[in-house]
C-alpha cells in the first residue's frame, strides 16, 4: 500500500512514533495532551526535509501543558473550613514541587462527613487561579471517606445479645454518643429477651 509513495505522516491519537523507516510511516500523534492519561507523555512534531531524494526527518519537542491528577486527604479534619485551609496549604507544597503555572488539573479531595458540607471549593478553585494561575481546574471532586467499624473477634454468635452489644460499644470512641446507645440499646434487647 506504501510502497510507491516516499513517505506517509499520519495524525491522529496515537502516540508519535516511527512505524516504518523506509519508506517513511509515521504517526505525529496529537500535539496536545488529551486527557489525564497522557499526563506524563511528551508531544511532538515531525521535521521532514528531502536531501538528495531521500527524506530525512526529525521529531522536536513540544511544549505543553503540565497535567496534575491530586489527591488530598482531609478525612482527619474536624470541619469544613479546617480542611478548606489544609487543603491550600497542601496545595502551596505541592506547587513548591511541581510546575503549576498555567496547567491542568483534577483534585479530589477525600473529606469526612463533618467537613463535606462546609468544605468551601469555591476558595479552593479561586486560590488555584488567581495564586497558583492554573489554566483549567477540570474538577474539584469530594470523595466521603466513612469511618470503618472493624469487628472485634470477642463478638461471636455464641454470646448472648447484651454481652455482644457491650462489645460492640467499646468501638464508639464518642463517649456521648456510647452512653445514649447503650441506655437505649439495652433497654431494647432487655426487653426482646424477656419475651
Amino acid at each position: 500500500m506504501f510502497k510507491d509513495l516516499d513517505g506517509t505522516i499520519m495524525g491522529h491519537i496515537h502516540p508519535h512514533h516511527i512505524v516504518q523507516k523506509s519508506p517513511l510511516i509515521a504517526y505525529i500523534g496529537s500535539m496536545e495532551r488529551k486527557d489525564f492519561g497522557d499526563s506524563g507523555h511528551l508531544k511532538y512534531f515531525l521535521v521532514v526535509n528531502a536531501e538528495d531524494n531521500k527524506l530525512v526527518y526529525q521529531f522536536e519537542k513540544l511544549p505543553v501543558r503540565p497535567i496534575y491528577d491530586i489527591e488530598i486527604d482531609q478525612s482527619a479534619a474536624t470541619d469544613g473550613k479546617v480542611a478548606t485551609e489544609q487543603c491550600i496549604s497542601k496545595l502551596i507544597q505541592f506547587s513548591k514541587k511541581h510546575k503549576m503555572a498555567e496547567s491542568i488539573i483534577r483534585l479530589s479531595i477525600l473529606v469526612n462527613e463533618r467537613s463535606l458540607y462546609d468544605l468551601d471549593k469555591d476558595e479552593i478553585r479561586s486560590f488555584l487561579k488567581k495564586d497558583l494561575l492554573i489554566d483549567h481546574c477540570v474538577s474539584i471532586h469530594t470523595q466521603v471517606v466513612s469511618k470503618r467499624q472493624l469487628r472485634k473477634s470477642t463478638i461471636t454468635e455464641r454470646i448472648n445479645p447484651l454481652k455482644s452489644f457491650e462489645e460492640y460499644l467499646t468501638l464508639i470512641e464518642n463517649e456521648e454518643m456510647r452512653e445514649l446507645m447503650r441506655s437505649r440499646g439495652s433497654r431494647i434487647i432487655g426487653s426482646r429477651s424477656n419475651e
